[in-house]
């Protein structure tokens, strides 16, 4: 029989975090693909871009221009420019910029310190066009099987990028209003194809509503961060609610718990700690 190793119990106060890991979801036009663009600030900036968005980032005002230069994307299609490849192409591509970063810490020459899924949904159509290729139910209604299948490819990939250490994972999601027939109650979760979207929330230390504040003749984009009987949100860093939607109101919140612990300690990946 396989031995296992079964970790000592150690002390809370040497748990330190290396990077931030985000869901933000919201609906169209409401800041989330230039709050993740606000976080060139940190480093070089991945867009793997499935939501064709990126003209957002290249107009905004909100992402100086020598920030810019630190923002990279790798548009994201199903189908293949190549007419004789005719399987999807899209979750194939998405995995394997993952696994990249993953292997060596780049992908395409760029050393991200960001990586951004924009978006969640569009990337979760994709799992199942895979799913039902590699099941071959292409063309067909989606059985059990293969919407089982789509929820672990979405919980993997996930898991996975938020696996690689001192990298931030931000990712982006529309929004979907969903009523349970039983109680009547109504919801607003990020919109995924699938089984997933009442159980993303367990993914993520972070996840934002993105909206939008009118203040006379000003639009001010904001970042809910704590749930409600319609919303679903919350901060593991304990954020006030709202936030603006930029990089500055979260930046320095892992050093911050660095220095309550004291000095000479190493930062520790995800799940891990810091022992003496």
């Amino acid at each position: 029989m396989t031995q296992i190793s079964i970790p000592d119990a150690v002390s809370l106060n040497l748990f330190i975090p290396d990077k931030y890991d985000i869901l933000v979801y919201g609906k169209p036009k409401t800041g989330k693909t230039e709050f993740a663009g606000t976080w060139s600030e940190a480093g070089d900036v991945l867009y793997i871009d499935s939501d064709k968005g990126i003209l957002t980032l290249k107009s905004s005002p909100r992402i100086p221009d020598n920030l810019k230069q630190n923002i990279y994307f790798v548009p994201i299609s199903d189908k293949a420019e190549d007419s004789n490849v005719k399987h999807p192409i899209g979750w194939i591509t998405i995995k394997a910029i993952i696994e990249s970063i993953q292997k060596t810490g780049a992908y395409s020459d760029i050393e991200p310190k960001t990586i951004v899924l924009d978006s969640l949904t569009t990337a979760s159509d994709y799992a199942l066009s895979y799913t039902l290729y590699i099941n071959k139910h292409l063309g067909q209604q989606p059985t059990l099987p293969d919407w089982g299948r789509q929820m672990r490819e979405l919980a993997d990939l996930i898991n996975e990028a938020r696996a690689i250490p001192q990298i931030n994972l931000i990712c982006i999601a529309h929004e979907q209003y969903d009523r349970d027939e039983l109680s009547g109650r109504t919801w607003c979760v990020p919109l995924l194809t699938g089984k997933l979207a009442h159980r993303i929330g367990m993914h993520f230390d972070e996840i934002y509503h993105s909206v939008i504040v009118e203040s006379g003749q000003n639009r001010i984009y904001k970042l809910e961060t704590k749930g409600s009987g319609l919303v679903t949100a919350g901060s593991r860093f304990d954020l006030p609610n709202p936030i603006n939607s930029h990089y500055n109101e979260i930046k320095g919140l892992i050093q911050k718990l660095t220095r309550a612990v004291g000095t000479g300690q190493v930062q520790s990946s995800p799940g891990t700690v810091n022992k003496p």
